[in-house]
């Protein structure tokens, strides 16, 4: 088998994958929307969007690439073969993709800390990653045949090693942030437990991605095996992000299970509870989601504020799931949640 077979049948491999990794991200999306989109944050409700439709653009110009490599390298010579333009666009798109879920776990990060310095270490990481794949753009914008990929090798291994790192950087940190805001005994620390599994799960993925492409990258010079990697850590980037959004209601759910508490509309049938009452549970829900501007029994669907996380004192005052953790802990979790603020 010559090289350009096997690189052909590389790109068309991941090709396949990546197709069918963004179905399963394209049904990721299309839950968000129909549960979670309406009533979500401004930035959730920017950034889910955007990072799906660059996903989708990704995939289209990397079909189109490898559609243009494969037929017209049957009339020329690997030597001689130009590289399509949708080649050049695709870096700079996957650059922005893997930019724009940085940024939303480095809000996540903000969230939980309110360390501004932090924030911006990480940020200059993920800057540079940005940096580096648009650098690499120009540089295909300059070698203009396929011939010339080689020499940019040093670029490859660059941005490969500075995706990982930043991924690794930004999990480790979340992990951190969130095993801070255990306490001994506390019943926040299983739904703690549970948020840490999906850093860690993206963080672990993708970085085994990048240090796989990496790898190929050094071993396998003059082939497409770092490719394969590259491109599949960047669907896993957009079905991490969406899915760690969709368990929400799950884990808000778990947690009501835990404290006693079944079902919202449960909680508005018993007279004792006032409006002034639930007002002041909501204050205390680090899971609360925006009002619906439904009343009565409509406003008992997915768009009723969830009053998880509190429960009421004889007195008649809330206090919250993680009694003995401070209001600064309950603020971490909520953050990380990333579930609309009352």
């Amino acid at each position: 088998m010559s090289d350009v077979d096997l690189n052909q049948g590389l790109v068309l491999s991941a090709l396949g994958i990546t197709g069918a990794l963004f179905g399963f991200a394209t049904s990721q999306f299309v839950y968000y929307i129909q549960n979670y989109w309406r009533r979500d944050r401004l930035l959730l409700r920017i950034v889910v969007p955007l990072v799906w439709g660059l996903d989708l653009f990704h995939l289209v110009l990397y079909a189109y690439t490898i559609f243009q490599v494969i037929v017209f390298a049957r009339s020329n010579t690997a030597s001689g073969l130009v590289l399509p333009w949708t080649g050049n666009a695709q870096i700079l798109v996957n650059a922005c993709l893997v930019a724009a879920v940085q940024v939303f776990y480095l809000h996540r990060i903000w969230g939980l800390s309110r360390q501004l310095i932090l924030v911006i270490v990480l940020g200059i990481v993920s800057a540079a990653n940005l940096g580096l794949g648009i650098t690499l753009m120009a540089q295909t914008l300059i070698i203009v045949s396929v011939a010339g990929l080689p020499t940019l090798s040093k670029f490859d291994v660059a941005l490969s090693s500075v995706t990982a790192a930043s991924d690794i950087f930004i999990t480790i940190t979340l992990v951190a942030l969130l095993l801070m805001s255990r306490r001994k005994g506390s019943r926040n620390n299983r739904l703690i437990n549970r948020l840490m599994f999906y850093p860690i799960n993206t963080g672990f993925l993708t970085s085994l991605c990048a240090i796989l492409s990496l790898i190929m990258i050094t071993t396998k010079k003059g082939t497409n095996f770092y490719v394969f990697f590259y491109y599949i850590g960047t669907r896993l980037y957009t079905i991490c992000m969406i899915a760690s959004l969709n368990a929400r209601e799950s884990l808000r759910n778990d947690m009501a299970d835990a404290a006693g508490i079944h079902s919202i509309p449960a909680i508005r049938t018993h007279p004792q509870h006032t409006t002034s009452r639930l007002a002041g549970l909501r204050k205390y829900s680090f899971f609360a989601t925006q009002p619906s501007s439904r009343s009565g029994s409509e406003s008992h669907s997915g768009d009723a504020p969830a009053v998880l996380g509190a429960q009421t004192a004889p007195g008649g005052k809330a206090r919250g799931l993680g009694e003995g953790h401070s209001a600064d802990d309950l603020r971490r979790v909520h953050a990380f949640s990333l579930l609309p603020k009352s």
